[in-house]
């Protein structure tokens, strides 16, 4: 009997711990987890992705302890003077214990690890199920089952076995598009300049201001390291088939959204946050008035910026924004020009201008009133011990100019602090400034402690978040008193712009404009124009979708090699960016350049400042959609065409919008351009717009032409002479674009500027136009606009009928393209009710007619329409 017993009970203590020890699954829709307990490892399962985690000991979750020194020897680039080692690691092995939730959708696992140490430490991992959402958190706990503190690395990975499947995004990276084969930090630091060579010094090619622990898989699904800690990825570099995840802290918080590239970033960016619509202005071209033309040509007595802004209007050069550089911090150098600043703005806005500031988080020490009163009410932030006697973080920062100087860093964490702050962008506001230049915020230690009690490693990534945060957290709740419309649009920005070169996981919540920081004046790889490209296309698939360069360069080592052809290649990719907006002047031992030296360049930048103001439209509802899917305006081929291995190959063409393929050149000479057209399998059409296209340069008409459409899935080469950005249309669009007398699209709420005729968007909302590209099977195309326009055209027998719905009710003018056996039939145009509308001689008398009409231009292969843009109408 007692054999019996002792039998019984061990046969029961064996099942308990087989049970303990069983696989099981979580199931949530169509995506599973397995779990496995011997040795433990998930393995995410979705239509569309197969992501398997710990199924070999390169990718088990583990666990170490980092021990080392943080010299601060220039808080710019900190992991230069970063020592240290990796002391112990520890794999987990089998499942322990597992609870699973009633719904069967979550569970949580305690995990065994091979601990050498014998501290008998374990692993707490949950992981659940949500909207094609895994989420997985881990813990490390002592023996007692309390979080060890003591542990400062954790880390896991899954197999990627695929050699086709690439890592898109993960911050503004300048290095290349897909991170495959690439180890790199998620870590914000200063620039890295490359002086015409293709490196990018001193932090190296992965070095970022914008680091996001975001990357979407062309596989079926995206990661996220919900974490402001530093976090190191390991893309198949180590090992060629396996992605390794590993975080500075013991605690790991990652999540993958399941599905395409789109959805995924739909999933993230409604998770992390989405940019509001910027204001209007935002969309058109910006100039750094101060230095658009050499400064002999300004006359005697002339205030410069005043004077550039004139001739603007005079030469029909369209521009909404004057960037100003008069520092409110950190040197407070507003101080004194107070009454000029503020006449200033004022004249510059009757000409159609608004006008941005500077603004830094810190204070020098020469701002000695300012920076006296915050260093005694507590405002910066502190060293976590004593540095030469004191708490205060004080360091040398140097800025655009010659000489550094010591500054202190406000510490946003300190509600007081913020209020101080914001102080100081509202006395902006009162010299009629509307926005700044946000500029750094990659500057502190991980020395540091702030008034909230977290430490430096922690909120080095986080900055940037909570000093964006004030900035926001002030303008949107003022937003009633500065944007003009009685009953604004909550998704769209107050009429402000501040635009960001810091940033993190999150920044895009809290602004509606980034720029990639400070560029070389080159043509290199590393950090001059084509790096550009790559550092806002990364960050735009990290869910950052407003971003731009500092157009012609900003740093030069001997002398500035913005030559008038790299000027005029680089104001084609800032049209085709997030931001347009020009860079006079910079640092370096020698004059700079202008773009307005030439006259070629007077003429490209004009073409591409025309072509920006009237892409409004369509750049700005690409704008609601990035504030509704995340969706950026330039987008890599990743989020359209995921599955055309070519196109994601491809480094510097993307899709400006939905419908626009642009392919800029970015070499010095080049005057041919390779462009690949994607989409082969989805029978995807392609109608080559630049060349082919016509520039008027009288009033800075577009007008388009008829090619036939190819399909995708091959290399085109075309002509790119030094004006042309190469550009092409996906078949079945329609672009809406402003009237090319449009001047800028900055309102203007009181008198205009006496003596300049300056054309505003509100003085033409009456005129709408459009561009066609219908597809080669039925000339079906079709648009929707943001503010309620729609319209589509299909073959309807042997007419074309276009139907038009528009809350505005203005007056469309639309170019259609159409093969020549199309075009030529063209003989009568009627609305539904048999009224015939007026065949006219020329697209210019459709322009002018106070009447519906329409025109056939033979020689571009092109109708054009002039129609009201309610109703249907018949082309026979």
């Amino acid at each position: 009997r007692m054999k019996c017993t002792i039998v019984c009970v061990l046969l029961i203590l064996l099942a308990v711990w087989a049970a303990s020890q069983s696989d099981f699954s979580l199931l949530s829709g169509d995506v599973s987890v397995e779990v496995r307990a011997r040795p433990f490892s998930l393995h995410i399962k979705s239509p569309d992705a197969d992501i398997a985690i710990g199924s070999r000991e390169e990718t088990r979750f583990g666990f170490g302890k980092w021990v080392g020194v943080d010299l601060d020897i220039y808080e710019g680039y900190l992991d230069l003077s970063r020592f240290g080692t990796t002391v112990y690691w520890v794999h987990t092995t089998d499942v322990e214990s597992s609870v699973v939730a009633g719904d069967g959708a979550s569970a949580t696992v305690v995990v065994k690890t091979l601990d050498y140490l014998l501290e008998e430490r374990k692993v707490s991992v949950h992981v659940s199920i949500e909207d094609s959402r895994v989420d997985i958190a881990g813990t490390v706990l002592d023996k007692d089952g309390n979080v060890d503190e003591g542990i400062n690395r954790f880390g896991f990975g899954w197999t990627s076995s695929d050699t086709n499947e690439g890592f898109f995004g993960l911050g503004e990276r300048f290095n290349k598009l897909n991170q495959r084969g690439i180890k790199l930090d998620c870590f914000t630091e200063d620039g890295g300049f490359g002086f015409g060579t293709n490196l990018r010094l001193p932090g190296g090619m992965t070095a970022t201001y914008i680091p996001i622990p975001f990357f979407v898989s062309n596989k079926g699904y995206a990661s996220f390291s919900n974490t402001t800690y530093r976090t190191q990825y390991d893309l198949c570099h180590k090992h060629d088939d396996v992605v390794y995840v590993q975080y500075d802290d013991n605690r790991l918080l990652h999540s993958f959204f399941l599905g395409s590239p789109r959805s995924a970033m739909k999933a993230y960016t409604a998770r992390s946050g989405r940019s509001l619509v910027p204001p209007a202005f935002e969309m058109g071209p910006w100039n750094q008035l101060s230095g658009e033309f050499n400064s002999s040509a300004v006359p005697a007595g002339k205030d410069k910026i005043v004077w550039a802004a004139q001739q603007y209007r005079k030469m029909d050069v369209p521009s909404s924004l004057n960037v100003n550089g008069v520092h409110f911090f950190p040197e407070g150098s507003q101080r004194g020009r107070e009454e000029e600043l503020k006449s200033q703005n004022l004249y510059l806005k009757s000409l159609g201008f608004l006008s941005t500031a500077y603004f830094n988080p810190f204070v020098a020490t020469v701002y000695s009133d300012v920076y006296n009163e915050a260093a005694q009410e507590g405002y910066f932030v502190q060293w976590d011990k004593e540095h030469n006697g004191s708490l205060l973080f004080k360091f040398s920062y140097k800025g655009a100019g010659p000489d550094p100087f010591y500054v202190s860093e406000f510490d946003f964490t300190n509600p007081a602090a913020r209020a101080y702050y914001q102080s100081f962008i509202q006395s902006s506001l009162d010299l009629s400034f509307n926005g700044f230049m946000l500029d750094y915020g990659e500057y502190t230690s991980e020395n540091t402690v702030f008034s909230d009690g977290r430490k430096g490693r922690e909120m080095h990534n986080a900055y940037p978040l909570i000093y964006q945060e004030t900035v926001f957290d002030f303008f949107t709740s003022i937003a009633k008193n500065i944007t003009p419309a009685s009953d604004p649009d909550p998704r769209v920005a107050p009429n402000i712009v501040y635009y960001v070169r810091s940033g993190y996981a999150g920044t895009q919540r809290r602004v509606w404009a980034s720029w990639t920081g400070d560029p070389s004046c080159d043509w290199s790889e590393g950090s001059g124009l084509p790096a550009q490209i790559t550092g806002s296309l990364n960050v735009g698939a990290s869910g950052v979708p407003f971003s731009g360069s500092d157009i012609g360069g900003f740093v030069w080592l001997l002398e500035a090699k913005t030559s008038p052809e790299l000027w005029m290649r680089w104001a084609q990719v800032g049209c085709a960016s997030g931001l347009m907006h020009d860079q006079t002047g910079g640092t370096g031992p020698s004059p700079k350049t202008h773009m307005f030296d030439t006259e070629e360049g007077v003429f490209v930048w004009r073409k591409y400042a025309k072509l920006r103001t009237q892409l409004f439209p369509y750049l700005y509802t690409a704008a609601f959609e990035a504030h509704d899917t995340g969706m950026p305006l330039m987008r890599q081929h990743v989020l359209n065409f995921p599955s055309d291995t070519v196109a994601l190959s491809v480094k510097y063409q993307y899709m400006l919008g939905p419908s626009l393929l642009v392919a800029p050149v970015v070499e010095k000479g080049q005057r041919t351009q390779k462009v690949y057209l994607p989409g082969a399998s989805d029978q995807t059409e392609w109608y080559s717009f630049n060349p082919g296209v016509t520039y008027d340069e009288a009033d800075g008409r577009y007008r388009i032409a008829y090619s036939p459409p190819l399909q995708g899935g091959q290399w085109k080469t075309v002509d790119a002479p030094v004006d042309v950005l190469p550009t092409f249309v996906i078949a079945g669009s329609m672009i809406a674009t402003l009237d090319p007398t449009v001047d800028t699209l900055a309102p203007i709420d009181g008198p205009k500027a006496e003596g300049y005729d300056v054309v505003t968007k509100e003085d033409v909302s009456h005129l709408l136009h459009l561009w066609a590209f219908p597809s080669s099977s039925d000339l079906s195309a079709r648009v929707s606009t943001f503010d309620g326009f729609n319209a589509k055209m299909k073959m309807d027998g042997n007419c074309i009928a276009f139907s038009c719905a528009d809350e505005l009710n203005r007056t469309v003018y639309m170019q259609v393209a159409l093969p020549m056996s199309v075009l030529s039939s063209v003989s009568k145009m009627e609305d539904s009710k048999g009224n015939s509308f007026e065949e006219v001689s020329s697209w210019k008398d459709v322009i002018t007619s106070t009447s519906p009409s329409f025109s056939k231009d033979n020689s571009q292969g092109v109708l054009w329409l002039g129609m009201p843009s309610t109703g249907n109408v018949n082309v026979c």
